[in-house]
């Protein structure tokens, strides 16, 4: 009789070692449920949200048990998730690949475009997904949006951990590196705009503003060695030329500022001239004395 049971439970195990599983050809296929809505249907006991290996509906791992695949839901979160671990090293996540071997991911959409497509909202980003994302309100528009509550409202472009473009949304922005260029991709300064630009003012840094023009130790050129220096190079001494100003552009700070120079001189020209007058009219009126006392 133990022989007979030996043989039994050995013919078995031989069987369960070898078959392979099998399914129904036809209708759905239930675990945890005798009522199956769609063709592999499995239903778990979900706890609620923590470590994933207790509540995973699915699990698949290699045989070395180094890394492995969790599926499963959560019951308090009212979630699904999918989760890379490595079952031997304490639940370590690992990483997770999307289509490796080519074809692109969708988000709200079966046809995506793009290695990756998000449709029907925006891409979320702590520390409030639901207010900070970078999405596209409309064909051809990218828009970052910031939540009041934000640290910093902005969005930048950093190299090595540097922000060196930086647009805030509610504050300060600025560019760090390089020259930008309006209507050219050239840019050979800061700033450079091909075309016109329209401001409500202009302000310019400069320093050795042109007052010391008024002071006694300044020597005010003779007006003899001004029009000399016109009458051969036909402009102003210091200014730059026509030629110059239409090959080279103008420096609009130092042009002001030897504007300002030349008008202060200017000045001192007229007050010189002002006197001599004062002094022809008292030499005038002078004579005119002198000539009424001779006719008498």
């Amino acid at each position: 009789m133990k022989k007979t049971l030996l043989l039994a439970f050995g013919c078995l195990t031989s069987c369960y070692s070898f078959a392979q599983n099998t399914f129904p050809a036809n209708g759905n296929v239930g675990i945890g449920t005798s009522n199956p809505l769609s063709a592999f249907h499995l239903v778990v006991n979900s706890p609620n949200y923590g470590d994933p290996q207790y509540q995973s509906g699915i699990r698949v791992n290699d045989t070395n048990n180094s890394s492995g695949l969790l599926m499963g839901v959560a019951a308090d979160k009212g979630v699904g998730y999918i989760q890379t671990v490595q079952p031997n090293v304490s639940w370590t996540s690992r990483n997770l690949n999307l289509q490796p071997f080519g074809g692109n991911v969708g988000v709200g959409t079966d046809q995506p475009e793009q290695r990756l497509t998000v449709k029907g909202g925006g891409i979320g980003f702590d520390w409030n997904a639901a207010d900070k994302k970078l999405y596209s309100p409309a064909d051809g528009v990218l828009e970052w949006m910031t939540h009041d509550w934000a640290g910093i409202h902005g969005f930048a472009v950093s190299h090595q951990g540097e922000k060196r473009v930086f647009f805030n949304t509610n504050g300060n922005s600025y560019i760090m590196s390089g020259n930008v260029g309006i209507g050219t991709t050239t840019p050979d300064t800061k700033l450079a705009v091909k075309g016109t630009v329209h401001a409500q003012e202009v302000k310019v840094d400069m320093s050795n503003w042109g007052d010391y023009v008024f002071k006694p130790s300044y020597a005010l050129p003779s007006l003899k060695r001004v029009d000399s220096y016109i009458q051969k190079n036909h402009h102003l001494p210091e200014i730059p030329s026509a030629t110059e100003i239409e090959t080279n552009g103008a420096s609009l700070g130092e042009l002001v500022k030897l504007q300002m120079k030349k008008i202060e001189e200017l000045t001192l020209y007229l007050i010189e001239q002002k006197k001599d007058i004062e002094n022809l009219k008292r030499s005038n009126t002078a004579l005119k004395k002198a000539l009424k006392v001779i006719k008498k």
